[in-house]
C-alpha cells in the first residue's frame, strides 16, 4: 500500500505541475499581448492610427517609408522619408525630392508654395517631385491649420489637393468646415466623400505621424524645405533653391 501512495503521489506532483506550468504560460502570453506587444509589433498599414500611440509618440508612421535607394540618385541617397499618403507634384522616383513643410495658416509659406510649384513646373516630372507635409499641432483638432490640413487629405484622396491647397491658401481667414466645403465644391470634389472624409477626421494620424516626426527632427517652423536631405536655410530664396536643385541634377549627370 505504501509503495502505491507513492505512485499516487508521484502522479499528483505531475499533474500539478503541469497546471502550474500552463497558467505561467496563459499569464505571460497576456503580459505579451496587454503590454509588449504595443511596443514591438508593427501595425497594419491600412490600420487607423491613433494621433496618441507609442508609435507616433516616437515619430513612427507605419505609412512612412524611406525613399528606396534604387529610386534615388547616388547624390540623393539619405534618410528622406515620404509616406504614401504625402502629396505629391511629379514623380516618387525623381531624382531631386523637395519637401515642403507648411500649413495653411501661414502667408508667407503661401508665397513659398506659389515660387516652389512654378519652379517644380520647370522639370520633368523624373527629375523633381515636391512634397507636401503640413506641420500643424494635432491636439487642437478644431485649430483652423489643422481643420485645413485634414480637408488638404481629404482633396488629395480624390487627387484635387493642390487645387485645393490654392483655394485655401486664398481663403485662410476663414478655414472652418463649412467653408472648406465649399472650397471643395469649386474645384469639382464629390462633396459627400469629402465631407464624410473631413467630418471623421480621416487624415488626423497623417498630421500627427508628421507633426511628431518634424519634432524628432528639429523641424519646427513654416515654412521649411529641404532638398533630398539638405535644409535650405531661407525657404523664400527661389534662387538659392533651383541653383541647389541644378547642382544636384548636373552631379546625377556626372556619375550616371
Amino acid at each position: 500500500m505504501p509503495e502505491k501512495d507513492n505512485k499516487n503521489h508521484h502522479v499528483y506532483y505531475l499533474v500539478y505541475m503541469a497546471l502550474a506550468s500552463l497558467v505561467i504560460i496563459a499569464i505571460v502570453l497576456i503580459f505579451w499581448q496587454t503590454y509588449l506587444s504595443s511596443y514591438f509589433l508593427p501595425t497594419n498599414s491600412n490600420a487607423n492610427i491613433n494621433e496618441n500611440s507609442t508609435y507616433l509618440q516616437l515619430g513612427y508612421d507605419p505609412l512612412i517609408t524611406m525613399v528606396p535607394k534604387d529610386l534615388q540618385s547616388e547624390q540623393s541617397k539619405s534618410e528622406t522619408f515620404i509616406s504614401s499618403l504625402d502629396p505629391k507634384l511629379g514623380s516618387e522616383s525623381a531624382k531631386v525630392i523637395v519637401i515642403f513643410w507648411s500649413s495653411f495658416d501661414n502667408e508667407q509659406a503661401k508665397s513659398v508654395l506659389q515660387n516652389l510649384k512654378s519652379l517644380k513646373n520647370k522639370y520633368d516630372d523624373s527629375d523633381v517631385v515636391l512634397v507636401w507635409k503640413d506641420l500643424v499641432n494635432p491636439e487642437n483638432k478644431e485649430a483652423p491649420a489643422v481643420l485645413a490640413s485634414l480637408a488638404g487629405y481629404c482633396a488629395n484622396d480624390q487627387e484635387k489637393f493642390w487645387e485645393f491647397a490654392d483655394l485655401a491658401y486664398n481663403n485662410m481667414s476663414n478655414l472652418a468646415p463649412d467653408n472648406l466645403v465649399k472650397l471643395a465644391e469649386q474645384i469639382g470634389i464629390d462633396q459627400v466623400a469629402f465631407s464624410t472624409c473631413l467630418s471623421a477626421k480621416e487624415g488626423l494620424g497623417k498630421i500627427s505621424s508628421n507633426y511628431y516626426y518634424a519634432q524628432n527632427q528639429s523641424i519646427t517652423a513654416v515654412p521649411t524645405v529641404y532638398i533630398n536631405d539638405q535644409k535650405i536655410d531661407d525657404a523664400t530664396n527661389t534662387s538659392q533653391i533651383k541653383d541647389i536643385v541644378n547642382q544636384k541634377l548636373n552631379s546625377y549627370a556626372e556619375n550616371k
